[in-house]
């Protein structure tokens, strides 16, 4: 990059998250050391140089900075927020930071033209923008450790044999990291009562270190069979000096460490025989460990981060200038659209401003079938987060009447009526799910029946739109899962999304059946629903109350163990089920 300054001058921001803002923090001023580096972040949270809320514009923040123009712009977690107000005005490069993008696919192919640069660690992304036209896309990982704070204890005893530090597993957790759980479930079976296991979520800073330390083996597993990413779990266990298990179908993992030497990577068959192995050869374990500890610093954070530095430096900016007028100073609708939703989906607990968006889009006639929908989305969550509010519900129910009014043949926008109307009048509901039925049934792959959203590039953030207001959470993640593998075949994710909407709307005629005492048919409707879904643990458990109401305790019973193979930790099914096996 050329500059003739002293000084590279990069913007950095925004960040979301409050963990990831912790961090980001950290490297970048670890970064900003350099001297020939003034780095400037802002931030949704205190610590930046810049603090911004909902509503800011890169106006605003430019303004703030006064004197201090910058050379370059790191955006942070594109695919995270809604992008900044005043993008499209922009005459600085643009660098676009892509994690997590294999989620947020067609997102990413709607907010293209607003950057200049890619960065992305997943091959599968890198491959998509190149199809998409980007010129300039840098491959290089973006997760990294602290050296202040991932690092080894000294004094610290190995008092866990196998520890797994992440994602907690309940009801709601998406089918991606079912085989995660499957794994684990493997491991507590396997070594009951003989090792000493530690499986721990919502765990962070010192404590997190300190269980890093404090296990001879940590187990990891990404979904990498769709990501083929190497997560900061990885990093983090190298640089506090313990032995990291890896699966071994990550193939960006095994570009960087090599098996026996800075890790183990393992497979089904072979997880258990190799956990035996290094518990029982410390010295073995403990060289790895120590290899794996030696090669650690090159990925610190900060690392990465100015590696990423040199890589764009090399960039000639001045090649860019008519690729940067593809930032339009008028904003498309589609696009403010898509920033409504961006609100929506990234936070809701930032629903005033979402609805205050989509009062924006409704006063300047965008799209107002699918504002209204969206706004009936928004007084829905607003119902759901306050104890179900009856006067949010009766708002979201006109809102979705009148986006049905609107476009008739959609059957999300009916879909979304069925489920409001449910929450409040669950009896009068039923008849609405019967229609979506009909104009499903018929359907094969007629991609203008589930308008909106399928216009807006949003199409693969449905099912999370539907699985918001449904108590069966699990077979809208997996619809999320599947559909992340069509995301590139649209006919496929089409028919998918259609099963999906069938199953959904014979689990909610089933529920409304049971509520009328109409047991009978209840269970016609959850089986129809299954043959559409047949991995919903929720949906076989409903089936399974359903039939010990009519006295079919041996089909009950089998079916609750069937929901429980599918869901082993759901509290909510166990205590079902032995309630079950009490009254009996």
């Amino acid at each position: 990059m050329s500059n003739t300054q002293t000084k590279l001058k990069i913007l950095v921001g925004p960040v979301w998250t409050v963990g990831l803002a912790s961090c980001l923090f950290k490297a970048y001023s670890i970064c900003n050391e350099n001297e020939n580096l003034d780095l400037k972040i802002f931030s949704y949270h205190d610590g930046a140089d810049v603090r911004i809320t909902s509503s800011s514009s890169f106006q605003d923040i430019l303004l703030q900075l006064g004197n201090w123009e910058p050379d370059l712009i790191f955006y942070q977690e594109v695919t995270s927020g809604p992008l900044l107000k005043g993008i499209e005005d922009i005459q600085i490069p643009i660098v676009g930071i892509i994690t997590d993008g294999w989620i947020y696919v067609d997102k990413i192919k709607q907010i293209i033209p607003f950057f200049d640069v890619f960065v992305t660690c997943e091959s599968y992304i890198a491959d998509f923008l190149r199809s998409h036209g980007c010129k300039y896309i840098i491959e290089h990982p973006f997760h990294g450790y602290l050296p202040e704070l991932h690092h080894k204890m000294e004094g610290v005893p190995k008092e866990f044999d196998i520890s797994y530090i992440g994602v907690k597993f309940t009801e709601n957790n998406s089918p991606i990291y079912a085989k995660r759980f499957r794994y684990l479930k493997k491991i507590t079976d396997y070594f009951e009562g003989g090792k000493n296991i530690c499986i721990k979520s919502d765990t962070f800073g010192e404590e997190y270190v300190y269980l890093l330390n404090a296990s001879k083996i940590i187990f990891n597993y990404s979904p990498t069979d769709i990501t083929h990413i190497i997560t900061s779990r990885i990093y983090e266990t190298m640089a506090c000096g313990s032995l990291i298990f890896i699966e071994d179908t990550n193939t960006d993992a095994k570009k960087l460490f090599k098996d026996r030497e800075h890790c183990v990577y393992y497979n089904d068959e072979n997880l258990l025989e190799l956990l035996e192995y290094y518990l029982s050869h410390d010295e073995e374990r403990e060289k790895i460990a120590y290899q794996g500890h030696l090669i650690a610093p090159k990925f610190s954070l900060d690392n990465q981060i100015m590696e990423i530095i040199e890589e764009i430096k090399s960039i000639n900016f001045s090649d860019l200038t008519n690729y940067n007028l593809q930032r339009k100073t008028t904003l498309p609708d589609n696009i403010k659209l898509i920033r409504s939703f961006s609100i929506l989906y990234s936070t809701l607990s930032d629903l005033s401003s979402a609805k205050d968006q989509l009062y924006s889009n409704l006063s300047s006639n965008i799209d107002l079938s699918e504002t209204e929908n969206s706004l009936g989305f928004v007084y829905t969550s607003m119902a759901l987060s306050q104890g179900m509010k009856p006067d949010y519900i009766k708002k979201a129910i006109t809102y979705y009447k009148k986006a049905v009014l609107r476009n008739p043949d959609s059957v999300i926008y009916l879909f979304n009526l069925a489920h409001s109307t449910c929450l409040l009048l669950p009896f009068k509901s039923e008849i609405l799910f019967y229609n979506c039925l009909k104009k499903l049934e018929n359907l094969v792959n007629d991609e203008s029946i589930f308008s909106g959203m399928l216009h807006t590039g949003y199409h693969s953030d449905i099912p999370v739109y539907l699985w918001i207001y449904d108590s069966s959470r699990f077979a809208f993640r997996w619809a999320i899962y599947r559909l992340w593998q069509f995301v590139m075949d649209k006919p496929s994710y089409l028919d998918l999304l259609r099963k999906t909407l069938i199953a959904q709307c014979w689990n909610k005629i089933g529920e409304i059946l049971t509520l009328k005492e109409e047991n009978v048919k209840a269970i016609d409707a959850f089986y129809t629903s299954l043959n559409h879904i047949p991995d919903d643990a929720v949906i076989m458990a409903k089936l399974a109350e359903c039939l010990s109401y009519t006295r079919n305790f041996k089909e009950a019973e089998n079916k609750y163990l069937q929901a429980l193979k599918l869901e082993p930790y759901n509290e909510k099914i166990k205590e079902a089920y032995l309630k079950m096996l009490k009254r009996n």
